[in-house]
């Protein structure tokens, strides 16, 4: 697990760096995407509601929730 939270800490400082405006959803339990609009819809987490991004990237697996709705949104 400590080769995990080390490349998190790395992205986390990059992105500090490189990109301060942009906002990172982390370990946050995406329920619906809308992908001609591009938002999401979180239910759980630091930041519940729907929010709007220029770029959403989903990172939960192979099974990925994102993937799923943003695939039936198509």
């Amino acid at each position: 697990m400590g080769g995990h939270l080390e490349m998190m800490w790395a992205f986390q400082h990059a992105q500090e760096v490189c990109a301060p405006d942009v906002k990172v959803y982390q370990n946050s339990k995406v329920t619906a995407v809308d992908v001609h609009n591009t938002t999401i819809t979180v239910e759980e987490g630091e930041n519940p509601g729907t929010h709007q991004f220029d770029l959403i990237i989903g990172a939960d697996g192979a099974g990925s929730i994102v993937r799923k709705c943003m695939a039936e949104n198509i």
